[in-house]
């Protein structure tokens, strides 16, 4: 998953045709393709149907509750890769208004802004599917993250969807009502 070139679902299927345990061999830290995937998902060509292809097969569907070294699932580095996408535009919101209407280049710097903006629709969808894959991976700690679960890491937006899909139990739900409250 790791090239120049953007990963395209046919290019997944077939490497796992060729070598269908490709889904769960480890690299440095423990990662396996799905790790791999869910810290670049933001910005891949097709990250819908690459996942699907990932988890199409026996040892894909395996992949999901295989976690790296740090103790992190692929819900877990999501969830982080979405909220720093989150941090990442709130920041260059803020440094965008601070400059004048064009930079040197004669760019906008607003329409810079709304090009990178985060978009959770499809963040939504991508964890619809991972928690679909694995329901009870919402609620798995992370030793790594000090015991924090992938539904602590997500950011709100990805939250309604961890309470329809992830079987989140009612002491969850409220807390996360809570903080949708809290704005």
């Amino acid at each position: 998953l790791s090239c120049a070139a953007p990963v395209t679902p046919d290019m997944i299927k077939r490497l796992i045709d060729a070598y269908p345990k490709s889904c769960l061999a480890k690299c440095q830290r423990g990662l396996v393709p799905l790790h791999l995937w869910a810290g670049r998902a933001l910005v891949s060509y097709d990250a819908l149907g690459v996942l699907r292809e990932l988890l199409m097969t026996g040892p894909g569907k395996r992949a999901i509750r295989v976690a790296d070294d740090a103790g992190r699932l692929p819900l877990h580095v999501f969830c982080r890769t979405c909220a720093a996408a989150k941090a990442a535009t709130a920041d260059v919101d803020t440094v965008a208004r601070d400059f004048d209407d064009e930079d040197e280049d004669g760019d906008d710097p607003e329409e810079t802004v709304l090009e990178q903006s985060w978009d959770p629709a499809p963040a939504c969808a991508l964890v619809r599917v991972l928690l679909e894959t694995y329901p009870r991976a919402w609620n798995a700690p992370s030793p790594s993250d000090g015991g924090a679960t992938a539904m602590d890491l997500a950011p709100l937006e990805l939250k309604e969807v961890f309470l329809e899909v992830g079987g989140a139990s009612d002491d969850a739900v409220d807390a996360a009502m809570d903080e949708v409250r809290r704005g």
